[in-house]
């Protein structure tokens, strides 16, 4: 039998969807739990939409990639493509949004064994290595800092791991997700839940110029920048400067911000929870290492993984969405498919880099359909010609990315400091006006 009609005013389920962060489906015995208003609700961009015969469209902010379930439709609940807003016709786009949703359905589907395995070649490893750079700190600790590098490997794709189970695509069961992202959670000192939550809104806000600040890179458009005052102008430079964005300021983020609920809005109950678990989580391995190994050799081989590990994880999320030809748009025109396609791009990675990152370059696949597990999207690469289309980028020209710090509107890319083209004062205007 299909599923239950539900009408467009249906309120409590649609927020029950939004606010769960975990399944598109209504479930029994919550309306009293949701029945109090979350202003962030009537924020949230497209969160009824329609499909051609009225079926309606429900999200769930939780699946993290416009997961959703059409009511009265035989296909699967959690389909993002199948069950996504209307496709624009290939005349449209120059695409052929129909081939796209049977590729992406033949891979969103996770493999036990290659879960497991990817489970088994990361964790062990990145214990033994830990266990060598403690080892060395008795030989040269610049031996222990060599070491930090693969080590730090390890962790970003165990962090890859969390991502994963965040968005629930690495086993079929949502428990088993859930306990193993916030074991590994503790181990990256970022709150499984919290952070999936966040990450939530970052996929269905990615490019809208009216939803930025969810988990995201913040940019400033150049009218926003050139209407700041001087102050608030250095402190945006001094923010996008590299060494505070991928080195102090991420370090900061993890290692500090992550252990706070300041900010975190007291009805995301079980969010502010795993903040407090997976700082329990923390200070149980210190009280480990403090009578074992000593909190100053701890820290002595944890700092720089921790450093390496968190520049490369925000270099990532950076590269992944701020390059010359990104994609911002205002609420009013957003669209998911070009949010994916055009606002994400491919990062083209060595082989061995691409492993270690588990390969979170094929994002604008993952922004598509985040149910896709990481070790099926080469494969998904690879089936279907129309993924070559999007932004592709080596990685010696991302480097150049780096210097991109405004988004401007009317050229539509990203530009430099140095290419803001300066208001014109009044005096000059008005010249202009008794000229002309």
């Amino acid at each position: 039998m299909g599923a239950k009609p539900l009408v467009h005013g249906s309120r409590r389920v649609l927020q029950d969807c939004y606010k769960s962060g975990q399944d598109s489906r209504p479930r029994r015995g919550r309306s009293r739990k949701f029945r109090r208003k979350d202003p962030k609700f009537d924020q949230f961009p497209h969160r009824d939409r329609y499909l051609p015969g009225g079926r309606l469209l429900i999200l769930s902010a939780g699946f993290v990639s416009f997961d959703t379930r059409v009511v009265n439709s035989s296909t699967e609940s959690g389909d993002a493509i199948s069950n996504i807003l209307p496709f624009p016709s290939s005349s449209e786009t120059g695409r052929s949004a129909p081939i796209w949703r049977e590729t992406v359905t033949k891979y969103k589907q996770p493999n036990l064994w290659k879960s497991s395995w990817q489970v088994l070649n990361t964790l062990p490893p990145f214990f033994a290595l830990w266990s060598v750079m403690y080892l060395s700190l008795s030989y040269s600790y610049w031996l222990t800092l060599l070491l930090a590098v693969p080590t730090a490997g390890f962790l970003v794709r165990i962090f890859i791991i969390q991502h994963d189970c965040g968005h629930h695509s690495f086993f079929r069961s949502l428990r088993v997700n859930d306990v193993l992202g916030s074991l590994c959670g503790i181990l990256t000192m970022t709150p499984y839940h919290y952070w999936r939550r966040t990450h939530a809104r970052h996929h269905v806000t990615s490019g809208n110029l009216n939803h930025r600040g969810h988990g995201d890179v913040g940019v400033l458009t150049v009218e926003e920048y050139l209407a700041r005052s001087p102050w608030g102008r250095f402190q945006y430079r001094l923010q996008r400067h590299p060494l505070v964005m991928f080195f102090l300021g991420a370090t900061f983020q993890f290692i500090i911000v992550q252990r706070f609920t300041h900010g975190v809005p007291r009805s995301w109950r079980r969010e502010r929870r795993s903040i407090h678990l997976t700082n329990l989580g923390i200070l149980a391995i210190l009280g480990l290492a403090w009578p074992t190994i000593g909190l100053t050799a701890f820290v002595l081989v944890q700092l720089p993984v921790t450093v390496i590990a968190a520049a490369v994880g925000s270099w990532l999320f950076f590269i992944q969405h701020q390059y010359e030809e990104a994609y911002w748009e205002p609420a009013r025109s957003w669209d998911f498919e070009h949010s994916a396609l055009d606002g994400s791009s491919y990062y083209r990675l060595p082989r061995i880099l691409q492993w270690f990152t588990g390969n979170i370059g094929y994002h604008h696949i993952h922004h598509l359909n985040s149910r896709i597990p990481n070790y099926n999207l080469p494969a998904c690469y690879d089936d279907q010609p129309a993924f070559r289309q999007a932004v592709t980028l080596g990685l010696w020209q991302s480097l150049s990315c780096a210097s991109l710090k405004l988004w401007d509107a009317d050229k539509k890319r990203m530009i430099t400091f140095a290419d803001i083209s300066p208001p014109p004062r009044t005096g000059d205007a008005t010249s202009t006006r008794r000229a002309a």
